[in-house]
């Protein structure tokens, strides 16, 4: 499906390139450049007919590129109107501050320098925020850095009306330093507000395919969450010490003011009752999803539900 999706050259053929004529490859009909085709072959209504001849598959996918280019250049204009009306507002006023304070003393030439700076400043300071959307884009979906430099993502970008875009190299150099260091410094700053508000460790723990028993720790608070760290605790499981020694070097105890497990068997259940008898300042809990879990085993144990439940599960 993504081979599809960037290569729409496969699905068509050039005839004329003075003219910027396209064949298409399944109905022979002739249209102007690769965008029209791509409307041709998705269906999508526009000054294009419709192919009736496309299968089904390739029809979708490129209606849904389409869809989505579409609404990525609506939002993106829109996003350009704003920010160009703030930007024009902050122009003006900047303007009209120097030329009131300073045309005793300042020449028309001076004066069109600083403007010209600062207009300058500003386009420089957008391009630069702009470039690290696209940054972040690419950091929270996991994509290869590499897709930067797709013909497929720099005509996505030329469509849409973008400005300045980051190479891969950018990506993963200054760019990736700078949103780690600013993920560093949020982390931080929800790590100050739990001397104040407290915290609550999230427990999930589960087997590998080795038979190692591994935690992940989350912190929650007020502030947000924050991932913590991930053990393989087989060796310590049943050691409630050890256990809050992990706690106390991750969070702090004295900012944590409860557990909350994934389960009540196994050895996390053990865990949890030997916890509660011994710490008197922290509380045990378990999360709502398992809780829902235990209801759901026993509504199975019921006649008129258990087979509702069992198609259920078949389905899910």
């Amino acid at each position: 499906m993504e081979d599809t999706l960037m290569e729409i050259r496969e699905h068509g053929v050039t005839v004329d390139k003075k003219k910027q004529r396209v064949k298409c490859n399944y109905c022979g009909k002739e249209v102007q450049g690769f965008w029209r085709l791509k409307l041709h072959l998705g269906g999508v209504s526009g000054d294009v007919t419709l192919c009736d001849q496309v299968t089904f598959n390739v029809r979708e996918a490129f209606r849904s590129m389409v869809m989505k280019q579409k609404i990525y250049s609506t939002a993106a204009a829109e996003t350009r109107r704003v920010v160009g009306n703030v930007q024009m507002g902050n122009g003006l006023n900047k303007r009209g501050r120097l030329e009131i304070s300073s045309s005793k003393s300042v020449s028309p030439e001076k004066r069109t320098t600083s403007v010209e700076a600062s207009n300058k400043h500003d386009m420089d300071f957008q391009s630069n925020n702009a470039q690290k959307c696209i940054a972040r884009f690419f950091y929270e979906n996991g994509f290869d850095f590499s897709a930067v430099d797709s013909p497929g993502f720099r005509e996505m970008m030329s469509v849409s009306g973008g400005g300045d875009i980051p190479g891969s190299h950018d990506l993963n150099g200054w760019m990736l330093q700078e949103a780690v260091k600013e993920v560093q410094e949020d982390v931080k700053k929800i790590k100050d507000s739990w001397a104040v508000t407290g915290c609550s460790i999230l427990l999930d723990a589960w087997v590998d395919h080795k038979g190692h028993d591994l935690v992940t720790f989350v912190a929650d608070s007020p502030a947000g969450p924050v991932y913590l760290k991930s053990f393989d605790v087989s060796d310590i499981k049943s050691n409630a010490n050890a256990l809050l020694s992990l706690v106390d070097g991750l969070a702090g105890v004295h900012n944590v003011v409860q557990i909350i497990a994934c389960s009540t068997s196994g050895w996390v259940g053990e865990l949890g009752k030997s916890f509660a008898a011994n710490n008197s300042n922290m509380f045990w809990s378990v999360s709502i999803s398992h809780c829902f879990e235990l209801m759901l085993v026993e509504i199975e144990k019921m006649d008129s539900f258990g087979g509702i439940l069992d198609k259920v599960n078949n389905i899910t």
